[in-house]
Order: structure tokens, then sequence, then C-alpha cells
């Protein structure tokens, strides 16, 4: 997650955006896969974006686990 270039926070979800890096996006795939069985109550969206801007990882889940990563969110970035 230090290669984060910008975050948004949305409505029960954070929003973590990179650079277009292919060995990133191998990265940020494992990262998902390793969270997904230990917080099977997140949902991950990994997206490609066009025209080269980069990547972006999207975690959501309900209020409460949202709560829960907050602490997360804040010793990340």
């Amino acid at each position: 997650m230090s290669k984060v270039i910008r975050k948004e926070i949305r409505p029960l979800a954070y929003v973590f955006y990179f650079e277009d890096d292919p060995d990133l996006l191998l990265h940020l795939m494992e990262f998902v896969q390793k969270e997904k069985d230990c917080c099977p109550f997140f949902k991950f969206d990994l997206s490609i974006l066009p025209f080269e801007q980069g990547l972006a990882l999207q975690i959501s889940g309900s209020a409460a686990a949202m709560e829960m990563m907050k602490e997360e969110v804040i010793d990340l970035l």
C-alpha cells in the first residue's frame, strides 16, 4: 500500500489509486487473495483504468466493517 498515489473515501468504501505497473497489478491481486481469506466481509474491486491512468482498488463493506477498517486505512496512508 506504500505505492498509493491517491485515495478516496466513499460511503461504505475506500478507493486506492496506483500507477500503471504490471508488477504492481500482480502484487495487488495477491493482496486481494490474502485479504479475502481473512476478511470475507469485504468486497474487493480491482480495476485497470483506461488510457494508462493506472490501477484502482476499491474495498467496500457494511458500515461496521468499514468502521473496523478505518484505523487500518489511517495507518496505511
